[in-house]
């Protein structure tokens, strides 16, 4: 999936109040993340699980925006983290040691896999 841009939407995030806020943005499909259609014509819509793996296997940027205000002001972004806190990667997406390639389709991981 070379060249997907998803993301996440003001919309989709808790609203700035103007005070110190702490965000935590799930890195899950249906966490409110959106795929650029690469036409103006269409909706951006959700990813699939798949495209969503792709995308955070060969990933080649992230962008934060880091002020939600049109007026001059000093901004700063303090304590960037990403993680896997489930610690595992869908069976679907280990058919490479890089996740690039995934076979989910429409299966929802959470409700098929098994723990150990």
């Amino acid at each position: 999936n070379r060249g997907v841009t998803i993301a996440f939407p003001l919309s989709a995030a808790t609203p700035f109040t103007g005070s110190t806020t702490h965000y935590s943005i799930p890195l899950l499909e249906s966490a409110g993340w959106i795929k650029d259609p690469k036409n103006t014509l269409l909706d951006w819509t959700a990813p699939t699980q798949c495209e969503f793996i792709e995308v955070l296997s060969s990933i080649s940027s992230l962008r934060i925006l880091g002020d939600f205000t049109s007026w001059y002001e000093s901004v700063a972004l303090d304590q960037v983290h990403l993680k896997n806190t489930e610690g595992q990667i869908p069976v679907c997406a280990q058919q490479r040691p890089d996740a690039s390639e995934c076979t989910c389709a429409s299966v929802n991981w959470k409700n098929t896999h098994t723990s150990y």
